[in-house]
């Protein structure tokens, strides 16, 4: 299926990267992109605004055709150029047969404009982050501070390209990635050092439903044995709240880093700092970095990385 999907304009760059990593192949126009591929995937979205099958295209309104519907509602999302959203709507809906409803139509017929190009979609998808709100850090049966919201959690799991099959953290802590990996529908297994910590990631599992798709291990990872996984994803433990049982931080992530090519040839990682060069010690290949702000004073790194 062709899709269009209006990036998130924050972060324009990481909304592709995270788009692309689910459709592969995907081009950009601005902040409007166009991808080949299923439209289950789209939920799982969190830096893309709007997505929609896409039914026309052309440089002008006058040259779209679209299909006749049942009922119909109009949106415009205008990333670029001047022309009013009303004026569009006015264009559009005399083009399409059907009965105009606006509160509760059988289709949602979504405009997309760069200001140069219309595309005309069925809308599919639009992420509001309130759906999010039931797994919020602080709505989870065990808490702790510097547990990934679910938002940036499903950010890294997307991140990795893993559509079907099996993740694992490393550095679970209480379940914030696992959690949602699982209820995108993956398989996720994590490794805890700490024994609270770890528990709380099965209570969380269960608080859910999802401890089914979950499994944690309360082990050390560098000594833990495993298998073999589709994708690491991971929040590196920062050495503040996080439990470092008297290791020092750089030798701890560079003994993960070496650890972590047995179990996967893939690795998304989260971190205060930029850890590139320590990556490429480890082996491995770092393909994309991000830095963005979690909050107005909290800058996070992202590694997407390979073997």
């Amino acid at each position: 299926m062709r899709l269009v999907l209006q990036l998130s304009s924050g972060s324009p760059q990481l909304a592709e990267a995270e788009a692309a990593a689910l459709y592969p192949g995907l081009q950009r126009h601005g902040l409007v992109a166009t991808a080949e591929g299923s439209p289950k995937l789209l939920c799982r979205l969190v830096l893309t605004r709007f997505a929609g099958k896409l039914i026309a295209e052309a440089s002008a309104l006058e040259k779209l055709k679209l299909p006749p519907y049942k009922s119909f509602a109009i949106r415009v999302s205008r990333v670029g150029g001047s022309e009013p959203s009303s004026d569009i709507i006015r264009a559009i809906a005399p083009k399409i047969r059907g009965k105009v409803n606006l509160e509760s139509p059988a289709k949602v017929i979504r405009i997309f404009t760069d200001g140069r190009k219309y595309w005309a979609t069925e809308q599919l998808y639009e992420y509001r982050e309130k759906s999010l709100a039931v797994r919020d850090v602080n709505a989870r049966l065990a808490f702790h501070p510097t547990s990934l919201q679910p938002k940036y959690a499903r950010l890294l799991v997307n991140l990795s390209g893993v559509a079907h099959g099996k993740i694992l953290d490393p550095f679970c802590g209480v379940g914030g990635i696992v959690l949602e990996a699982a209820e995108m529908g993956l398989r996720a297994e994590g490794v805890e050092i700490s024994e609270r910590y770890a528990e709380g990631a099965r209570e969380n599992a269960w608080f859910y439903r999802l401890e089914k798709r979950i499994r944690v291990d309360n082990a050390d990872f560098l000594s833990w044995k495993g298998g073999h996984y589709d994708a690491i994803v991971t929040d590196l433990p920062y050495g503040k709240s996080s439990g470092l049982f008297g290791r020092k931080l750089d030798s701890l992530y560079s003994k993960a880093f070496v650890k972590m090519k047995s179990h996967s040839s893939k690795l998304v990682a989260m971190a205060q700092k930029d850890l590139t060069p320590m990556l490429r010690e480890a082996g491995w290949h770092v393909q994309q970095k991000f830095d963005f702000y979690v909050h107005r004073s909290m800058r996070r790194h992202i590694h997407v990385c390979s073997l």
